[in-house]
């Protein structure tokens, strides 16, 4: 093998992944054995297949077998450390891989790699799979190891791997895997300095709460984290109201495993504590959830409405503007001018208004001669020096072949005068060079002013008896109406 292949299976960002998963479910087991779990029991909170999942449902091309082998030992370590039983760990290990393949394989045949709680469809499907079938059929195998290894009642321990791997997978999965996925990441990176300052403070805000219910008094006030996981739903998202789930869920955990808080006082014994502790998880989970899957669904609705009106907006004035540009020259067509020169005529500011008509002398010899490449290249010269000599506010346009008319709003006789004269000497004066060879080129200007209640073909015609009359008297020159 050569170096460089050695060095990219060490660095391998699939690898580092699969590890970074086994890693957590390790602690995950660890944690939730030691602290749930009584004596040789079932742990009555199981969030560990939650990593393995995560990470599956990310993967672009998973790798079952390596996941699954680390999931696996994972498993088998913290048995070992919590129980130090070898079969134990084997057993519940190979229930728990079941369990990941069964809800892993039927996420992502039915919703691929996406969010599962991105909206209600999606949502749905995590439950039935996450929350009812895997954990459902992974109980069967739980229920029996516990009665046989541990000489655990069948049902009870059915149950409790029931809904402590049902309520693991369906409150961990989400964040895990868009941490997993970088959502966090990029949603934090995407909002601004307040929207992240408001996303962190109404988190602050939930897991004050939280506290405060479960460690500061013993009343059942379970009901006020609702109303403030539901507020970081409207502002924040479905990122914010998983997060929120989840340090809700860490801190009860905490609080009812150290006797504290009102799950320890609805309880009649200890036993009971677990139970109403995960009947409190799952009404929070199908509660706000639900409600964070549909604002979701209508926000990416919402999304793709606003960017196809933007794009149709857009695909309109493109449309709009290339109804009235001159493909060849750039400034206004026909239609573009006189649209143009329309809103000038009625606007007070325009007075006193001029029309200048231009147009190329002997211009069908330059195409009989050179062709019509070089009457095109001619055509785009003069208007960019027709262009250069006008005000911003100034209409330009093209009405065909060889002819330009310029709108000059609010200009004196003597100023339109002198821009005519500007222009053909310009042109004139400088040869321009097509195809090669040096070409001489003059046009010849006509103006006319405004006057009274002129129409805009009334203006026109005007012009262009002044332009003729330039045309007659020599060319290369200018002459405004009398």
């Amino acid at each position: 093998m050569s170096k460089s292949a050695s060095s990219n299976s060490i660095f391998d960002p699939h690898l580092g992944r699969s590890h970074l998963a086994g890693l957590a479910y390790f602690l995950l087991a660890t944690a939730t054995i030691t602290l749930t779990a009584t004596g040789s029991g079932i742990a009555t909170f199981w969030p560990a297949n939650a990593a393995l999942v995560a990470l599956l449902l990310t993967e672009q091309k998973p790798r079952w077998g390596m996941v699954l082998t680390i999931g696996m030992l994972a498993n088998i370590a913290a048995n070992l450390m919590t129980r130090g039983l070898l079969v134990c760990g084997v057993l519940y290990g190979a229930t728990n891989l079941v369990e990941v393949v069964i809800a892993t394989h039927a996420l992502r045949s039915r919703l691929g790699s996406a969010d599962p709680t991105r909206e209600p469809r999606a949502l749905g499907t995590f439950i039935l799979w996450a929350g009812l079938i895997a954990p459902g059929l992974s109980a069967i195998g739980g229920g029996l190891t516990s009665a046989v290894v541990f000489d655990k009642p069948f049902l009870d321990s059915a149950i409790t791997w029931y809904l402590s791997d049902a309520l693991g997978l369906l409150i961990f999965t989400p964040v895990l895997a868009a941490l997993f996925n970088g959502d966090y990441r990029r949603c934090f990176a995407e909002k601004s300095r307040w929207e992240r300052c408001e996303a962190l403070g109404l988190q602050l805000v939930v897991t004050a709460m939280a506290s405060l219910v479960f460690f500061a008094t013993f009343k059942p006030f379970l009901f006020t984290l609702f109303p403030a996981v539901m507020l970081v739903s409207f502002r924040t998202g479905r990122l914010g109201t998983q997060a929120s789930v989840l340090l809700i869920a860490i801190i009860g955990a905490i609080a009812t495993l150290s006797s504290h808080g009102p799950i320890v006082t609805l309880a009649d014994t200890q036993e009971q504590q677990p139970l109403y502790f995960q009947f409190f998880l799952a009404i929070l989970f199908f509660t706000c959830l639900p409600v964070t899957a549909g604002l979701s669904a209508r926000n990416s609705l919402a999304k793709r409405l606003f960017d196809e009106q933007r794009a149709l907006v857009k695909e309109k004035q493109v449309l709009a503007f290339r109804a009235a540009t001159d493909p060849l020259t750039g400034i206004f067509n026909r239609a573009g001018f006189m649209a143009a020169a329309q809103r000038a005529l009625v606007d007070p500011k325009s007075l006193p208004l001029w029309l200048i008509a231009v147009d190329v002398d002997h211009f069908k010899q330059i195409n009989d001669k050179h062709g019509h490449q070089a009457g095109d290249e001619a055509l785009i010269w003069i208007a960019s020096v027709l262009r250069s000599a006008l005000r911003q506010d100034d209409v330009l346009g093209r009405l065909g072949g060889d002819e330009f008319l310029a709108l000059l709003p609010a200009r004196s006789e003597a100023e339109v005068r002198s821009i005519c004269e500007r222009l053909v000497d310009s042109v004139s004066a400088s040869p321009k060079l097509v195809e090669g060879r040096l070409v001489s080129l003059s046009i010849s200007c006509g103006g006319a002013r405004l006057v009274g209640d002129m129409s805009i073909k009334a203006l026109m015609h005007a012009a262009d008896d002044a332009l003729y009359k330039a045309k007659a008297a020599g060319r290369n020159r200018s002459l405004l109406a009398a």
